[in-house]
């Protein structure tokens, strides 16, 4: 239900557009937390990234097991995407940031309607 991963991660060997958990990669740390889970073997999740590697959530998700449902790039190839899906369903729900003179600003985002019309799709089994 909940968990953290603590794999490096770099450039993959064999397509250099993607990156991979390689030993030889950067630290990254990524924590993450199971919100729901639908009958039909998706779940929605709340990722922590803790370090900042180019794809990290994309590439830590992809070797737990769980692709990011409408990513083209780390996609399991027999696993589809609910109907109606165009784009990588990955939302930054809050982002907080320092700026120059030392204050925080966070901006937060609702889930776009795309985003909620595949998860009511989910929640209702009418995915296909």
């Amino acid at each position: 239900r909940k968990g953290r991963l603590t794999k490096p991660i770099g450039r993959s060997p064999k397509n250099p557009m993607r990156r991979t958990v390689i030993e030889s990669g950067k630290p990254a740390i990524t924590e993450w937390k199971v919100e729901e889970t639908f009958s039909n073997d998706y779940s929605l999740l709340r990722i922590y990234p803790l370090t900042g590697r180019t794809h990290q959530i994309r590439v830590h998700l992809h070797a737990l097991g769980f692709p990011i449902v409408g990513d083209n790039l780390y996609v399991f190839k027999r696993k589809r995407s609910p109907a109606g899906t165009k784009r990588q369903l990955l939302h930054a729900e809050s982002l907080m940031i320092q700026l120059m003179d030392g204050k925080k600003k966070t901006f937060t985002a609702e889930l776009p309607e795309d985003f909620m019309q595949i998860l009511h799709q989910l929640r209702t089994g009418r995915h296909e």
